[in-house]
């Protein structure tokens, strides 16, 4: 039988911060394509493959955007309701559109939802943390591309 994952902002930190983390990578390995085009999640499944600093580069980016965000945050998991086609959890799905705003994704992410001034306040602070990407590198790593200004201003 196939185990339900937890729900809601009312969970333990540790199993909010574990979704939303789960969830933000997954979105990241579906949006960025490797050198044939297809998405990087197709080769690589998970973190295993990621080089250098870049596990620990996006789980703090995770982790400072839930605390900076942790009231609207607890909002919005009460209200988000997870596709009903996956085992993604309303915190999964935090995460993936904290990536999905802060890079732009035109339709999709926390402006999206129809949550008014929640989804506005969440997209904005999302904004703030500037694109990036994953790249597979011809060490067969993924690594994170924080996206700057000719000023090293994030972008």
């Amino acid at each position: 039988m196939k185990k339900r994952r937890q729900r809601g902002w009312h969970l333990d930190k540790s199993v909010r911060h574990r979704q939303f983390k789960r969830g933000y990578i997954a979105c990241a390995l579906w949006t960025c394509a490797g050198e044939d085009y297809e998405p990087l999640a197709r080769k690589f499944s998970d973190q295993k493959n990621f080089g250098g600093e870049t596990q620990a580069q996006m789980e703090k980016e995770c982790v400072d955007f839930i605390t900076q965000n942790a009231a609207d945050l607890a909002e919005y998991v009460t209200d988000r309701e997870a596709p009903g086609d996956s085992d993604n959890t309303p915190s999964d799905c935090a995460g993936h559109d904290f990536w999905l705003t802060r890079n732009g994704h035109d339709g999709f992410g926390f402006h999206h939802r129809g949550m008014g001034e929640l989804g506005d306040r969440l997209a904005d602070a999302a904004r703030s943390h500037g694109k990036c990407w994953l790249y597979e590198s011809i060490d067969g790593k993924i690594y994170l591309q924080q996206l700057q200004d000719t000023n090293g201003t994030k972008l």
